[in-house]
């Protein structure tokens, strides 16, 4: 079976669970058999779902690779969804145990049943690009344009971008024609081959095309960028044991004292963890204040609005 075909067979049954493992055979066995030890307690944590499920298998197993040797006594295993609306039903149901979460969401995942326990030392920040030679100079240049964007309820590539549009003298709903693509990268692609006149995604994603596709990144600008914000969030669930918490939490913070560590956090764009509040979050309840005022409603946990 060819690699790429057999990771995917894998992540369909790891992440999803919808390949069942056929049982073996009966398989009778002589002499005497050690008594079976008692299966370790089993905690999912959940991930942001990326684009690609290859690419999101590359990137966290290592990671949950990573606190299961750093930990003993129970074992984490990687969970993910198809989508963000599902992903955030799952953590609205209390389905997982541990779960990263977007900034805006924190605070709503800590009142349904969680406790922030960490978060990613990287700021967030979202950017709009246009194609280079562009003569859009101020928002108010994009009036009757067709501006990109990615998920309406992404923190940095959406609403932050909408505000600084908003502020900038733009009603984007009255004056712009705002259209939702698939993905960061189809954002980035509309603006490059002239499908539309702005695209808005993350700093993330914007410095992830730079590297990946330098073909489309060299035709694109960045005309703005909005503040900073905190980053990602993690939390446990109220009912996991607090040394677990802590254990996992431990393998986290550490994970650049090791080269190994450090590995791992390059691969997910992530500088570090570190420890969190709820209090981390208070600039977001802010903004979220803000965005709420300026359009009427702001992302709850699970998609709706």
């Amino acid at each position: 079976m060819p690699l790429r075909a057999s990771c995917v067979a894998a992540l369909c049954a790891v992440l999803w669970g919808c390949a069942p493992t056929p049982k073996a055979d009966y398989q009778p066995q002589i002499g005497p058999t050690k008594p079976p030890r008692p299966d370790r307690t089993e905690y999912s944590f959940g991930v942001l779902p990326l684009d690609n499920a290859v690419r999101l298998f590359e990137t966290y197993q290592p990671l949950i690779d990573e606190i299961n040797a750093r930990v003993s006594g129970f074992k984490v295993k990687l969970e993910t969804a198809k989508d963000y609306p599902e992903y955030e039903t799952k953590v609205r149901d209390l389905r997982l145990h541990f779960v990263m979460m977007n900034s805006h969401l924190v605070i709503p995942a800590e009142e349904q049943g969680y406790n922030i326990i960490g978060r990613t030392a990287d700021p967030i920040r979202g950017v709009i690009v246009v194609r280079k030679g562009s003569n859009i100079r101020t928002p108010r240049d994009l009036k009757a344009a067709s501006i990109s964007f990615g998920a309406r309820p992404d923190l940095p590539g959406t609403m932050m971008p909408q505000v600084l549009l908003k502020q900038g003298g733009l009603d984007l709903e009255r004056d712009a024609k705002p259209k939702y693509v698939a993905s960061p990268e189809s954002v980035l692609i509309n603006v490059s081959v002239g499908l539309s006149a702005a695209g808005c995604v993350s700093q993330s994603a914007w410095r992830r095309l730079q590297h990946e596709r330098p073909d489309i990144a060299q035709k694109l600008q960045v005309r703005w960028q909005t503040e900073s914000m905190v980053g990602l969030g993690i939390l446990a669930r109220k009912d996991v044991p607090r040394e677990n918490v802590r254990a996992v939490s431990r393998a986290l913070f550490g994970l650049r004292e090791t080269a190994r560590g450090r590995e791992i956090l390059e691969a997910m764009k992530i500088s570090s963890f570190k420890p969190a509040t709820s209090a981390s979050y208070d600039g977001v309840w802010e903004f979220l204040n803000d965005y709420r005022r300026m359009f009427g409603r702001a992302p709850t946990l699970g998609g709706a609005e």
